[in-house]
């Protein structure tokens, strides 16, 4: 009985040694997504239980209601020969008897995103060979006096339309080709090809943009160091906002979930807010878009634009 006893210990003992010196580790993986596909991944990964705060990394969790809570940095770097080399960390913790805390729980989330993003080659690998990689510049419009188009009439039946398209990578629209080193065609990117777009130009300033956002949005928070992040995984949209030298400044909403989106949310808790609140505050011009509609004179102003960092909203609570 004495001799079970002790091999359970160093057992155990191991085994604590093992989690923490995985979860201390830093670690590499590439994948075939571009990075806006790998941020889409991260969000799968963590979900609602996870905040995306402000840190050392392109994006940066941290669990809700645990105390000492550690976070977990990810960098996504393109790579030369296509797709992106993902560098995960943990860049803060609290240690108890000079033990991680939480450390199982780090090192199970970064192997989940690992096998994610390691399927994502996998799945690339074994399929057609006719998928082309996204690369290249944007040709952009200079007329920036074009018309808009209004898409609100159509906006009921976007998502009816799509929301059962199914899971896969989100394909690069027909008149777009995005280059993933560039912040602003990662905007345009994003939202060429997702399934429901909210743009709104407004000549309100970058802060009182995002203190409108915050105050008519639930559960606005962080998302990386560009855009913020609303709503669950069946319905995560990312905002951007954008400061334009000329013309309006804009605001772009956009769904990023790509399997079954939770429809009712967007329309429910997204669009009426948008609509309602947040258009009286800034005063703004809507329009709602889809993958289907080409960007036209909107790509060449998002282009022109400065994407505003997170880090300089003024709002106390982002």
């Amino acid at each position: 009985m004495g001799s079970l006893v002790v091999v359970i210990l160093i057992v155990f003992f191991i085994w604590i040694i093992f989690v923490q010196t995985q979860a201390r580790k830093r670690s590499s993986v590439h994948t075939s997504k571009g990075k806006t596909a790998v941020q889409q991944v991260v969000d799968e990964v963590f979900g609602n239980g996870w905040s995306r705060i402000n840190g050392p990394g392109h994006i940066n969790v941290k669990p809700k209601f645990r105390a000492g809570a550690p976070t977990i940095s990810i960098n996504v770097v393109p790579a030369t020969s296509g797709g992106s080399d993902v560098t995960m960390w943990l860049s803060a913790w609290k240690t108890r008897y000079g033990a991680v805390g939480h450390a199982q729980m780090v090192w199970r989330k970064e192997r989940a995103l690992r096998t994610s993003l390691s399927d994502a080659v996998s799945q690339t690998t074994s399929g057609t060979l006719g998928a082309t990689t996204v690369a290249g510049a944007a040709q952009t419009s200079s007329d920036k006096s074009a018309p808009r188009a209004n898409h609100s009439s159509s906006d009921a039946s976007v998502l009816s339309d799509k929301s059962n398209s199914g899971s896969g990578p989100i394909t690069q629209s027909a008149d777009y080709v995005a280059n993933g080193n560039n912040p602003l065609s990662n905007v345009c990117k994003v939202v060429a090809d997702s399934n429901y777009s909210i743009i709104v130009w407004t000549d309100k300033s970058p802060n009182e943009i995002a203190a409108a956002v915050e105050r008519s949005l639930i559960g606005v928070q962080p998302g990386s160091m560009d855009h913020l992040l609303i709503g669950p995984p069946r319905a995560t949209m990312w905002v951007y906002i954008l400061e334009s030298p000329s013309d309006n400044n804009i605001l772009a909403i956009s769904l990023v979930t790509r399997d079954n989106p939770d429809r009712n949310f967007v329309e429910e808790s997204i669009v009426a807010p948008v609509r309602g609140s947040l258009l009286q505050a800034i005063d703004g011009e809507l329009e709602i878009r889809d993958s289907r509609s080409p960007l036209g004179p909107l790509e060449g102003q998002i282009l022109r634009s400065r994407l505003v960092p997170v880090s300089e909203y003024k709002s106390e609570k982002m």
